[in-house]
């Protein structure tokens, strides 16, 4: 049964794990990997996109004893790493460290060359890629690795529009969407946006497969779906009807949210004033940086709490997918 539970969260500061630290937020850095936090051979620096796949429990058992982990959680594309590459983003890192690069939304053009550099430099090598994306092996050494079938996220997006459904009744509604679950992207229409993120064509699929989204002409009385992209500074784009920026939302309808931990912050600052304003119903979100509660803050459920009809365990499905890549 869904959960109805909210928690407050703690803005400040954010953690993965217990152990595990996000320093580049999902906001795109050229600043040194390596810094801030960097702390030679015991540090295992985590590169992801939207969420990290493998889990710290597992980072533990199979890379280190309670190492601390760098999570480094950008919204790239293949253009934007290879400029990160080029500018020795990832150079600091030496003999015995351990480096995970685990993008889901694409394979670099750039990472054969990337890992080679990485074992130049005498590090560990973990590479994680989505389960559709072409790889060859024969082009890469790797000391280890993991093929994601993204059913964790695919679970989130199951439970959290289940939710939605289930709450709103015949309302109809409008879904403002954290641009990060499109990689970052905030133009275009839903096709161009979808055409090349995992992310935002399971989110897709499973709307289109909401009872009443996207299907006025049932009558005036069935609920509608209204998915709403935000695009910076409290500011949407339908990505149904397209259209002008939207400055200003419709009232009439029932309004909730849905995204991935840490929301950026311009997007987070207006749910928390539509929070405020009893303008917002609920903030549905699934944890790539760990979630610190506190007593203020904007109310949210986690996709733990949602629980229900999908559970996904993609640790584990990871732990038993591990395949190292040789020459």
């Amino acid at each position: 049964m869904t959960k109805h539970k909210k928690l407050s969260i703690f803005t400040a500061f954010f953690m993965l794990f217990a152990c595990l630290f996000s320093f580049a937020g999902i906001s795109k850095k050229n600043a040194n990997a390596a810094m801030p936090g960097y702390t030679g051979q015991s540090t295992i620096y985590y590169f992801c996109d939207l969420y990290p796949s493998i889990d710290y429990a597992t980072l533990t058992s199979n890379f280190g004893n309670e190492p601390t982990v760098l999570l480094d959680r950008q919204a790239v594309n293949n253009q934007e790493f290879t400029a990160l590459v080029n500018s020795n983003y990832f150079s600091p890192f030496s003999e015995g460290q351990v480096v995970v690069i685990d993008i889901k939304t694409f394979v670099p053009t750039s990472l054969s060359g990337l890992i080679g550099s990485l074992k130049q430099q005498g590090c560990t090598v973990v590479l994680v890629t989505a389960e559709h994306l072409e790889l060859s092996a024969n082009s890469i050494y790797v000391d280890a690795y993991y093929e994601s079938n993204l059913e964790r996220y695919e679970a989130f997006i199951y439970n959290s529009i289940d939710h939605i459904k289930n709450q709103s009744g015949n309302s109809s509604i409008q879904l403002l969407l954290d641009n990060n679950m499109f990689n970052g992207e905030n133009a275009g229409d839903w096709d161009t946006l979808t055409a090349n993120c995992p992310f935002s064509r399971i989110l897709l699929e499973r709307l289109l497969a909401f009872d009443y989204a996207f299907n006025p002409s049932e009558g005036e009385d069935s609920p509608v779906v209204q998915p709403l992209l935000h695009i910076g500074n409290g500011i949407y784009i339908n990505l149904v009807e397209g259209g002008s920026p939207i400055t200003t939302l419709d009232d009439s309808l029932t309004t909730y949210a849905l995204g991935s931990w840490n929301l950026d912050s311009d997007f987070y600052d207006h749910l928390y004033y539509l929070h405020n304003a009893n303008r917002l119903q609920d903030t549905l979100v699934m944890e790539g940086n760990k979630i610190v509660y506190s007593s203020q803050g904007l109310p949210i459920i986690t996709e733990f709490e949602l629980g229900g009809g999908w559970e996904a365990d993609e640790a584990t499905d990871l732990v038993n997918d591990i395949r190292p890549y040789v020459n």
